[in-house]
C-alpha cells in the first residue's frame, strides 16, 4: 500500500526484508529459482538523528509531571535508568551513605500481557549495576522517600495512590504526556532522559567503560 510506504520512513525497509525472507524460503522450497530481491540497500532504515533534552527541559518536565513521579524523571536523566529499571526500584535499593550516594539496578519490573505487573531480570547481567547518584539529586531522592515511599525496606519508589504499585502502561502514558503537554515538550520521548545522562556523563570526562557501566 502506497500510503502506507509513505507514512514512515521505516516502512518500506521493513516490508522489503519481509518479503525477501517470503522469497528466500520460496526458492528453499523450490518454488523459485533465485530470489529476486537484490536492491542495494533497500532493507537499510535511516532515522533524523533525535534532539536529547537538556538540563532546564528535565527541570520542566519534573515540574509538570505529577509530584510522586518527579523523582523518575530526575533518576531517569540524571543515573541513565530504563523506564522499567525505575519502576523495579524499592527503598532497599537506594543507599545514600558512604561510601557515596548511589542507586543498586537489580531488577525491572514490566506489564506483561496474561500476566499483568511482574519482576523480571535486567536485560542482561551486565546491565546490573551501582550508579553513582549525582549530589544535586540526592535531596529529591530524600524528599521523595520522606513523602511517597513506605519504611519497609521493598517498598517501591513508584506507585499509585490507588494500586500502590506502578502505573499501568496506558495510566503511565497518560501521566506523561500531561507533563509533555505542560512543559510544552511533546517530542520527548522518556528514553531520552536516558541519553541526557549519557551525555552528561561523557561532559564530565567518563570514558567509554566507564559509560557502558553507568548505563
Amino acid at each position: 500500500n502506497a500510503s502506507m510506504v509513505r507514512s514512515s520512513p521505516s516502512m518500506a525497509p521493513k516490508a522489503y526484508r519481509q518479503l525477501r525472507t517470503i522469497l528466500t524460503t520460496a526458492v528453499e522450497d523450490g518454488l523459485l529459482a533465485e530470489n529476486p530481491c537484490h536492491v542495494r540497500g533497500a532493507s537499510q532504515e535511516s532515522s533524523a538523528e533525535r534532539q536529547i533534552p537538556n538540563i532546564d527541559e528535565v527541570a520542566l518536565l519534573a515540574e509538570a509531571i505529577e509530584p510522586r513521579f518527579r523523582c523518575l524523571v530526575l533518576i531517569a536523566a540524571f543515573c541513565g535508568l530504563r523506564k522499567s529499571e525505575c519502576f523495579g526500584l524499592a527503598r532497599c535499593h537506594i543507599r545514600l551513605d558512604e561510601p557515596y550516594p548511589r542507586v543498586l539496578v537489580e531488577r525491572q519490573r514490566l506489564e506483561v500481557a496474561g500476566k499483568g505487573l511482574v519482576f523480571a531480570p535486567l536485560k542482561t547481567e551486565a546491565a546490573a549495576r551501582a550508579v553513582a547518584i549525582p549530589q544535586s539529586v540526592v535531596g529529591e531522592i530524600e524528599v521523595h522517600l520522606a513523602n511517597y515511599v513506605g519504611v519497609d525496606p521493598e517498598a517501591l519508589l513508584f506507585t499509585t495512590v490507588r494500586s500502590g504499585d506502578m502505573p499501568r502502561a496506558s495510566a503511565w502514558m497518560r501521566l506523561w504526556n500531561k507533563a509533555r503537554t505542560g512543559a510544552e515538550l511533546e517530542d520527548v520521548r522518556f528514553h531520552d532522559l536516558r541519553h541526557l545522562a549519557g551525555t552528561l556523563a561523557a561532559i564530565a570526562g567518563g570514558t567509554m567503560k566507564e559509560l557502558q557501566a553507568r548505563l
